[in-house]
């Protein structure tokens, strides 16, 4: 058997729609009720989420490559990031990473409100990041990585940013854990004075019977070929 289909003549919506005008938008919050440590480190994260894909954070991030020449490890200096390279630069906080820095926030928050606003946290975190108030450091990828494995030590003397202000003004707030960790990096930053490991050095072994290797210049170079190619 063939259907044929019902013809329709008209798609007219009879139904009345109505328009509701809205003077002012209701405030968004997003509270949470810290009940558990877990509860405390999940929310942290959550936050850290929504401060690195916030547009503020990466113009601010944008800012410092612009106009602070944070382009270029710190560990490798020829290693930069530009439109030239593939090579590719990451900030880094340090010596409090930006969870640490999040964390202390919240705990202000919890502290002082009893509650947890993730948008208020997130805009004091980043109102700490535009008065330059947090340490930064720019590392290749590769060096970041190493940093958060704990095989490469940065010293405080080498981090851009007044962090200390920030140490001051929320150390009421901060866990003992935090403080601890300061001091060791303190201790240990007192201590790396000496980066002469880290410069180049070439070193020529002369064997008997075997002419010793030399530096030339391009021209002088070209010379001995042509005079000696042996």
């Amino acid at each position: 058997m063939r259907l044929i289909p019902r013809q329709i003549e008209s798609y007219k919506n009879d139904r009345m729609i109505d328009e509701v005008v809205i003077n002012e938008l209701p405030d968004v919050e997003m509270i949470y009720n810290i009940v558990s440590e877990k509860d405390k480190t999940k929310t942290v994260k959550t936050c850290e989420r929504m401060i690195r894909s916030s547009l503020e954070y990466k113009e601010y991030i944008k800012f410092l490559k612009d106009y602070i020449e944070m382009t270029k490890c710190s560990f490798f200096g020829n290693l930069r990031q530009d439109r030239y390279s593939h090579a590719k630069i990451e900030i880094h906080h340090s010596p409090f990473t930006l969870y640490d820095i999040t964390m202390t926030v919240l705990l202000k928050h919890l502290d002082i409100y009893g509650q947890i606003n993730l948008f208020e946290v997130s805009e004091e975190v980043m109102k700490l990041h535009y008065q330059c108030r947090v340490g930064l450091i720019p590392l290749s990828t590769t060096v970041h990585k190493l940093v958060h494995e704990g095989m490469v030590f940065i010293p405080v003397q080498n981090v851009r940013g007044d962090w200390l202000s920030f140490y001051k003004e929320y150390e009421p707030y901060m866990p003992q854990d935090m403080k601890d960790k300061l001091k060791s990096i303190i201790k240990f930053s007192k201590e790396c004075q000496d980066y002469s490991l880290l410069e180049t050095k070439y070193t020529y072994v002369e064997v008997d019977g075997f002419r010793p290797l030399a530096l030339l210049g391009q021209e002088e170079f070209m010379k001995r070929i042509v005079t000696d190619p042996k």
